[in-house]
């Protein structure tokens, strides 16, 4: 959702037919945060304590799922990549995905779970996971 590059935006918006890029963070409720940004463009977080040391922070918007939703209609995919963010990303969700990813750590397991029931609660679902950076379920259909 937080994009820094708006080059890169751009390029992506040119590039994906009807795409739309939300220069946001996701999170439970609207209003605003500070990105907490490193020297690696894929470890920024909302999470001032999440892999790396912060360099500096980016004064972003907080956007919730369901506005989203009722922005942009309900999605066929969502793919949540917010560095330790995903359990309030979700808190802002109350409509049910047909399909979604989000990433976790092994570490964090317990966090993972808590999004899976969070999921739960909106209705049937079936999950499954990979390994790191596999493309392969892990457990057979």
């Amino acid at each position: 959702m937080a994009n820094l590059n708006p080059h890169a935006a751009q390029k992506f918006a040119r590039a994906v037919r009807n795409a739309v890029v939300e220069q946001t963070a996701g999170g439970a409720t609207i209003g605003w945060a500070d990105l907490y940004l490193d020297a690696h463009t894929t470890g920024s977080s909302l999470l001032q304590k999440w892999e790396q040391v912060s360099e500096s922070t980016l004064r972003t918007p907080v956007r919730t799922l369901d506005m989203l939703i009722s922005q942009f209609g309900v999605p066929q995919f969502w793919k949540i990549d917010v560095e330790g963010f995903e359990r309030e990303v979700l808190a802002g969700l109350h409509t049910p995905i047909t399909a979604m990813s989000f990433e976790f750590r092994a570490r964090i397991v317990n966090e993972a779970i808590e999004c899976l029931v969070t999921l739960r609660e909106l209705g049937e679902f079936v999950a499954n996971f990979t390994g790191t950076e596999l493309s392969e379920w892990s457990q057979p259909d």
